[in-house]
């Protein structure tokens, strides 16, 4: 009687597991995001909204590859959120270079906003453009890209899109945690039931998260989202509720980010947002889903250290197969190698559990998260978020 529990467990890990495997080689294949034809068109604005702080070692690479976009009718919008350092001077720069840069510098934060949030709402109230799209200030964008985006968006009649971007790693360590991380973000999104008719699905990425203008009219707006510290997916989530379709796809190498440099920074850079995803800044959730959650990941751990009976082992090992099976699939087509693969179950997922717990630690005990120059206080947060995962 004591293995039903732990080889359940394990069996309902394999089943989940399994699913993800058969959905997630579409969605990695970056020719999902299909090619243009060469008939003429007329091409909507788009206007490209990226926020920056203190961004001033890659805000000119980044919006330098957008500049170079052969995108026909596109309007680029810099904004610049409070940077401390170079950030305002690097955009100012570039815009006196090209008319299609038109920047705005904010100096101040009202209450009771994210600034990152505020920075975009701004930007949205300065476009033009029948699409807008919100991206980083360390995103590089291939040329075409823009093109094919529109053309499925048209051709599909979506509202809101996001492509999920190649994130860069230098180290092997480093890309095994981005693919545990990516792993387990597709996993837990399930992006196969996507962009139907019916589909309640969300997700939003914000390297690139595009939105219909008409339509993000006709929702609460950025201001409902203020206070969402996953101000991305609250996006996504924000428009499907609202009854707009959305999808997405994998970009490949259209569109790339070095993330984090370092395993010490992506861990310091999850830190404001890892807990807050995870439990909407209250432990009750928090310690809910931990223990419900932890026998689940744990059992294929201890099926396969208990040696014994076979069938207990074997079960761990096929959920342990399916894990690889996945990494090795994101992996791939990350561009990354076997190593990686092999090392995200455990090296990368540890790395994931780090950052989670330093998030929890920290925001507990300071009651509150530092983002971006302001300190936010939890009940703020509470209060604002929006996104229940």
């Amino acid at each position: 009687m004591v293995w039903i529990l732990p080889l359940l467990l394990a069996g309902l890990c394999l089943a989940w597991l399994i699913v993800a495997a058969l959905a997630l080689p579409s969605f990695l294949n970056p020719r999902r995001l299909e090619q243009l034809d060469d008939q003429p068109r007329d091409w909507p604005l788009v206007s490209v909204i990226v926020t920056a702080l203190d961004e001033e070692a890659t805000i000119e690479p980044a919006l330098r590859t957008l500049l170079a976009s052969s995108y026909p009718n596109l309007e680029l919008i810099a904004v610049n959120d409070r940077s401390r350092d170079g950030t305002g001077g690097v955009i100012d720069r570039l815009a006196e270079e090209d008319s299609r840069l038109q920047p705005i510098h904010i100096t101040e934060l009202p209450a009771g906003w994210l600034g990152k949030v505020h920075a975009m709402s701004r930007g949205a109230d300065s476009a033009r453009g029948e699409w807008l799209l919100f991206t980083d200030a360390d995103v590089h964008f291939r040329d075409r890209v823009i093109e094919r985006v529109i053309a499925v968006v048209e051709r599909e009649r979506l509202d809101h899109f996001t492509l999920w971007p190649n994130l860069l790693g230098k180290t092997v360590p480093l890309r095994a945690a981005l693919i545990a991380f990516t792993t387990n973000l597709l996993i837990l999104l399930r992006p196969h039931r996507l962009g139907g008719e019916n589909s309640r699905g969300f997700v939003g990425v914000g390297a690139f998260n595009l939105v219909r203008r008409t339509a993000l009219d006709q929702t609460p707006g950025l201001q409902w989202l203020k206070m969402e510290i996953v101000d991305d997916t609250g996006l996504a989530k924000m428009m499907v509720e609202q009854g707009f379709r959305s999808s997405w796809r994998s970009a490949g190498d259209s569109l790339t980010v070095e993330w984090y440099p370092s395993i010490p920074t992506m861990i310091r850079g999850l830190e404001k947002n890892m807990y807050g995803a995870f439990s909407h800044f209250r432990l009750s959730v928090f310690l809910t889903k931990f223990v419900l959650i932890a026998p689940f990941i744990l059992a294929p751990y201890f099926a396969v250290f208990s040696f014994s009976p076979w069938w207990l082992v074997a079960s761990g090992l096929m959920v342990f197969g399916i894990w690889w099976l996945l990494s090795g699939l994101t992996a791939a087509a990350a561009g990354f190698g076997i190593a990686e693969a092999l090392l995200a179950p455990v090296v990368g997922a540890a790395i994931m559990f780090i950052a989670l717990a330093r998030s929890t630690w920290l925001t507990l005990r300071n009651r509150g998260i530092r983002w971006r120059g302001t300190f936010y206080p939890l009940k703020e947060l509470q209060a604002g978020a929006r996104l229940k995962l």
